[in-house]
């Protein structure tokens, strides 16, 4: 409470606490300590679960006390956690990796609100603990709920024992939600999950998602040098292929022993002749403000060795909206080669903001693994709309070595210009190999990112 005194000096504030049932009886005093005016406060130890207390206060100075007491405040002692929710789907749910699904949570009368992640394994009986993101303490202020997006979590509000709905979409083929209920107190529950495949049954796993209107270019399969304009992939895009335009300089394409002792072409990034080369599409493979996937063959040759990253591709758009793959700096060390200089890899969105968008993060970055110094390793970038969040992945593992929740801004983040390879300039473009890039619409789930690591194409058979 805030405590005044016409008189200039400090001030300090006593508490008096009684059991609501008994105002009578003053059950602890506890003063404030005298200092200037503004915000006093005490705090009460020892009380019990579930009584109602009253608590007033008086004012007072060196020398005098305040005329009269506040008014009696109630409050009641809550250290019970609220039970788990419960979640329910409609009857005629459908389940598709990347498409939305809308799930009704109902829990106790006193509850706040929810916290909800997604993660890519089936159902199990035993809960992951809630992660830091997502915890709720009582000793402090109740988190905003409405429709907020942390690091990795998402939250919802609630209103009583009112069902909340929330919106999110399979991850895999075998995917599952878990869902925390905190109460008013900042009491929290143990997670409860929810699969997100038919009936929960593992033999009827979520639809993959249509890749078909997307874009690979797979070198490995092509002869030795590279064409300047590689051929689309695809084998249904039709119209729609986009080739992959390479310059004519000498260091464009190479052979080397992606998937050995089989050497296949691939493309090559680094110096060039002339510094504004790049290897470059003539349109955008896909929409940024929508879901999509991109994956590639990486065999980097160095590591930056200031805070400036190695762009690895690309796609940009009007007022600085990008998607982008890149080498950082400060990564794990490479135990096969530790004199280099230690890196991770990042996926990153860029959008154009607008006054709406102010205190929102413009840029995120899915930022992890560790990269290896003149070795390949398959990386993928997925950005999720529908589940509000950027993942990267190394290797053949759909479980994301790094994730962070993004939220589109109301200003442009489609970044429909080309989608370039180690751009330009020369002072901070990607300098190694890269072999069978793939820009697909849509999220990529674990069957078909096998597919990719074992050279071939996710698209429809």
């Amino acid at each position: 409470m805030s405590q005044t005194d016409p008189d200039p000096g400090n001030v300090g504030t006593n508490f008096y606490l009684a059991n609501a049932a008994s105002l009578g009886t003053i059950l602890q005093t506890k003063g404030s300590g005298l200092g200037a005016k503004g915000a006093k406060s005490a705090t009460f130890t020892g009380l019990s679960n579930g009584t109602t207390y009253a608590w007033r206060a008086r004012g007072q100075d060196a020398t005098h006390s305040s005329a009269s007491y506040s008014a009696w405040c109630y409050f009641t002692v809550d250290l019970t956690k609220p039970a788990v929710p419960s979640i329910t789907a409609p009857s005629d749910a459908a389940f598709t990796v990347g498409d939305s699904v809308s799930l009704s949570v109902t829990g106790a009368s006193d509850v706040a609100g929810y916290v909800y992640w997604v993660t890519p394994d089936q159902l199990t009986t035993s809960a992951p603990a809630v992660p830091v993101a997502g915890t709720v303490k009582t000793t402090t202020a109740l988190p905003a709920c409405n429709g907020v997006v942390s690091t990795t979590v998402r939250w919802a509000c609630a209103t009583g024992s009112a069902p909340a709905t929330i919106s999110v979409a399979p991850t895999d083929a075998l995917s599952t939600v878990w869902v925390s209920a905190y109460d008013k107190a900042g009491n929290q529950s143990a997670a409860t999950g929810f699969p997100l495949y038919p009936d929960g049954n593992i033999g009827t796993p979520a639809s993959p998602a249509n890749l078909d209107a997307g874009h690979a270019w797979q070198v490995t399969n092509m002869g030795s040098p590279l064409p300047l304009a590689v051929p689309d992939s695809n084998p249904w895009i039709g119209a729609g292929a986009i080739s992959l335009n390479i310059p004519s300089s000498s260091w464009a394409s190479a052979t080397d022993l992606v998937d050995p002792p089989f050497a296949y072409p691939v493309i090559e990034g680094g110096m060039t002749p002339n510094p504004t080369d790049e290897i470059r599409t003539n349109t955008a493979p896909v929409d940024a403000s929508k879901s999509f996937t991109w994956s590639m063959w990486l065999k980097p040759f160095t590591t930056p060795l200031t805070d400036s990253p190695q762009y690895v591709a690309v796609q940009s758009g009007p007022g600085g909206a990008a998607v982008s793959l890149r080498i950082a700096k400060n990564g794990p060390v490479d135990p096969i080669d530790p004199d280099a200089t230690p890196a991770e890899y990042q996926f990153c969105i860029v959008g154009t903001p607008t006054s709406a968008d102010s205190g929102r993060p413009v840029s995120n970055c899915a930022a992890g693994g560790m990269v290896l110094r003149n070795t390949w390793q398959m990386v993928t970038g997925i950005w999720d709309a529908k589940n509000q969040q950027l993942r990267l992945l190394v290797g053949n593992d759909i479980k994301p070595v790094a994730s962070i929740g993004h939220v589109l801004g109301s200003g442009v983040w489609s970044a429909l210009g080309p989608m370039r390879f180690a751009p330009a300039p020369d002072s901070s473009r990607y300098y190694g190999y890269i072999a069978n890039p793939v820009a697909v619409p849509g999220v990529i789930d674990h069957n078909q990112l096998a597919q990719l690591n074992g050279f071939m194409l996710p698209f429809s058979e």
